[in-house]
């Protein structure tokens, strides 16, 4: 068996090892909901997550509906793990696959896992130069937009290696245009699952206006995290590189300067490498505008952002040393890293964490019969609401009225 395929198999094996049984907090309930139901879920509505998830829970005879689509979660990302392979070699692809952000992201269903597939597919398809494979990536492009939309970050970068390739002509960038908006068609299946009258539909985007409310996120702002709004200082970008470390550790500092060290020497598909990373990591975290003294909520706010520009800071690692002198030191180091994160695997699993589906459990046995339940909004009763939203749709579970 090939060496990175084994590598793969081997994390998937531990991510599968470390799944969430059930529920865990955060906005997995919500979207498992949601991929059950075939609905809209909360802005902009995660069309190609639902669908596809939808499709491997529907196709897996055994686990509870949650467990289903935590192991979907793990799956993507082993996926992610067999198309990086072609760029990486086993040190880095390693070290890749136990990162912190990784292994975290693996262990419990939500879109950012698929989105580091559509993304690491479509740099896959890029790295070709044929217009067959790009129009392939330009589809593939479009479905990851209606799955999670930070994958509109890298058009920079894809419109820089088209227009290198001198493959952004008239009729060919109308080619890509339109296959890319194809692929991203799957958005459609909002608008008519609300018209359909879906059991779990947020916003009830019935309309092209409400469609395209929920698209652009209207309802938090477009490109804002959190309810609550900070400008973003030079000085707190130093978070941005602090978070970078905690998440993905030295590599995600060390690729983009050693980028940096040789800017001269690199081919065209590793500047957009690069500039993927750049408009995915530092970029997004500035047009974000969330900063705040507590960086504790800075961190819970987002880590899960950190996944995207992560595939993309291996990659250019694995690029940017491949002819440093001391690239064989580089990459020992690398595989020493890679051996660190094993020791973090322990306390990460969330093997035993019945946490969620326990509490929303006792909240339901204590409910009189035909009685309606209050929930006070907020983050523990975000993740009661979206518990409970489980419980009914997710098990078919009877659950009273809640206001």
């Amino acid at each position: 068996m090939n060496k990175k395929i084994f590598i793969s198999l081997a994390a998937l094996a531990v991510y599968v090892f470390a799944l969430s049984p059930t529920i865990f907090v955060g906005d997995s309930p919500e979207l498992i909901t949601a991929a059950k139901t075939l609905s809209a879920a909360h802005p902009p509505g995660y069309a190609s997550f639902a669908v596809i998830t939808k499709a491997f829970m529907e196709l897996l005879p055994f686990g509870n509906t949650a467990y289903r689509a935590n192991l979907a979660n793990a799956v993507y990302l082993f996926l992610t793990l067999l198309l990086l392979a072609r760029f990486l070699r086993t040190e880095p692809l390693v070290y890749f696959a136990l990162a912190p952000i990784v292994f975290s992201a693996a262990l419990a269903c939500e879109v950012f896992a698929l989105n580091a597939l559509f993304a690491s597919a479509t740099v896959f398809l890029l790295a070709e130069t044929n217009k067959r494979s790009q129009l392939a990536a330009a589809f593939i492009f479009g479905i990851g937009l209606a799955n999670q939309q930070t994958l509109i970050l890298i058009t920079p970068a894809v419109l820089f290696l088209l227009a290198k390739r001198k493959n952004l002509t008239g009729v060919f960038a109308a080619k890509l245009l339109m296959t890319a908006l194809i692929g991203f068609s799957v958005t459609l299946l909002l608008i008519i699952r609300a018209k359909s009258g879906a059991a779990f539909n947020w916003g009830n985007p019935h309309s092209w206006p409400l469609l395209w409310r929920h698209l652009m996120r209207k309802d938090y702002g477009t490109f804002a995290l959190h309810g609550g709004r900070y400008s973003v200082s030079p000085s707190a970008l130093f978070s941005w590189a602090r978070l970078g470390l905690a998440f993905f550790g030295p590599l995600f500092l060390f690729a983009p300067a050693a980028y940096l060290s040789r800017l001269k020497s690199h081919d065209d598909f590793t500047h957009f490498v690069f500039l993927s990373f750049f408009f995915t990591g530092p970029f997004f975290y500035v047009i974000s505008g969330l900063s705040s003294p507590n960086f504790d909520f800075v961190k819970a706010i987002m880590e899960r952002f950190f996944l995207l520009p992560s595939v993309f800071a291996v990659i250019l690692f694995e690029k940017a040393v491949g002819d440093f002198k001391l690239r064989k030191l580089f990459r020992a180091i690398t595989a020493l890293l890679a051996v660190s994160f094993v020791f973090e695997i322990p306390s990460g699993s969330l093997r035993n964490f019945y946490s969620l589906s326990d509490m929303t459990d006792s909240v339901l046995r204590f409910v009189p019969r035909g009685a309606s339940l209050i929930v006070q909004k907020g983050a523990v009763g975000d993740d009661m609401i979206f518990a409970l939203a489980y419980k009914k749709w997710g098990e078919a579970e009877p659950v009273p009225e809640i206001y």
